[in-house]
């Protein structure tokens, strides 16, 4: 549904992979992030991540800037017009979720976030009995349930902001 929202609005240039990036990015933006830190939280490859920040750096979301202490380090920064991206993907989520809600009173819509999120945190549990969900070195990752069911600030204060819209 998203896809079909953000070709809608002219955002088909911007794959789900560069708007989750983008998102990362924005939402850890009082961090220094290096590509390494994106192999960890998507669980990729160095090297697709590498192919992925080349074609988002030749598009222009992101610049990579070095850092005085390594050379060899290139933290990770959003650049205006992946900011740009950043907000119009916000607002397309906002229209999307007001659309999805419809005629779900305020009570209604709390109740089928709380389910969602109690899901999430069965299926995180179920994964990790499995010895799906692990880390680099294979330890059980990600593996508490209250981990799996809490917002970041900077998503509660966007879904807020969001909500108000």
């Amino acid at each position: 549904m998203l896809l079909a929202y953000s070709a809608k609005a002219g955002m088909d240039e911007l794959t789900m992979m560069h708007g989750w990036i983008i998102g990362y990015l924005y939402d850890n933006r009082e961090k220094e992030i290096y590509q390494k830190d994106l192999e960890k939280k998507f669980s990729i490859s160095r090297s697709t991540v590498t192919n992925i920040l080349k074609r988002m750096e030749s598009k222009g979301y992101i610049r990579r800037e070095s850092v005085p202490e390594d050379a060899r380090l290139k933290k990770l920064v959003l650049t205006e017009e992946g900011l740009r991206l950043h907000w119009e993907k916000e607002a397309l989520i906002c229209q999307m979720n007001k659309e999805l809600k419809g005629t779900l009173d305020p009570e209604e819509t709390e109740q089928f976030l709380r389910t969602v999120r109690k899901m999430k945190g069965n299926i995180r549990q179920i994964l990790c009995r499995m010895g799906v969900l692990l880390d680099a070195e294979g330890a059980p990752s990600g593996c508490e349930i209250s981990s799996c069911s809490r917002e970041t600030d900077i998503q509660r204060s966007d879904r807020k902001e969001c909500d108000r819209q």
